[in-house]
């Protein structure tokens, strides 16, 4: 079970408490359905979650929506190719399917933000031997020939 979050703010200053809910607004309408999971897509039009974006994306909503931002995380790992490559980006198509995209490289920053998940959800070791998990992850450059 994952760990009940939240974030309030209050203010008596009117314009500063507008802000902030327009900002939680405009953060709320980046959630999407991604198959069964509801991820934070990146916004601004954009409807895949990116590999160089997504995962830090999850990680800074933890504290909004645990679920989701878990989801950016695992969606890249059960889409690991056996050689150890995670897609670039993942689309959810109008039929409800997810598909991983292969046909980009993105920066490799998913470890960092997917171990910071593990730990602000309370998870335990299955979590980290996921198959495609973070204990198979290659190290950045290590296995990619030239």
């Amino acid at each position: 079970m994952l760990p009940d979050t939240g974030v309030s703010f209050r203010t008596d200053d009117a314009a500063l408490q507008r802000l902030f809910d327009t900002a939680e607004e405009k953060a709320r309408l980046n959630l999407a359905w991604f198959g069964a999971d509801q991820v934070l897509v990146e916004g601004g039009g954009y409807e895949k979650i990116w590999l160089e974006t997504q995962p830090m994306g999850g990680e800074m909503y933890a504290k909004r929506h645990m679920t989701a931002a878990l989801n950016n995380q695992l969606l890249f790992m059960r889409a690991q190719r056996a050689d150890g490559r995670l897609p670039g980006s993942i689309q959810c198509m109008p039929d409800g399917s997810v598909e991983p995209q292969f046909n980009k490289f993105q920066g490799f920053c998913f470890p960092w933000h997917a171990l910071n998940m593990y730990y602000w959800a309370k998870l335990d070791g299955n979590y980290l031997e996921h198959p495609g998990g973070l204990r198979r992850l290659p190290v950045a450059g290590a296995g990619f020939q030239r």
